[in-house]
């Protein structure tokens, strides 16, 4: 790609914002992962039924993503019998 003119300004604002984006993120995910010093040993016991939904949910999540023709076609099915 070829830089010309006003494109270099685009350019350094572009490596900047996605440099500022890299650090907010990376920030807010190393507070997701750490643990909080008081509640080391603290465990909440999920219950089965919430382990079962997330589990369906991943399922169908991973499924229309890899799969996502299926879902596509029956949308457009609906639409079309909409009109």
């Amino acid at each position: 790609a070829s830089l010309h003119g006003s494109e270099w300004v685009l350019l350094i604002a572009l490596i900047i914002n996605s440099g500022l984006g890299l650090y907010y993120y990376l920030r807010l995910a190393l507070a997701v992962c750490t643990p909080a010093p008081d509640a080391a040993h603290s465990k909440t016991p999920i219950a089965i039924s919430g382990v079962l939904v997330l589990s369906l949910l991943t399922v169908a999540l991973l499924w229309v993503g890899i799969f996502p023709t299926g879902l596509i076609n029956s949308i457009q099915h609906l639409v079309l019998s909409a009109r």
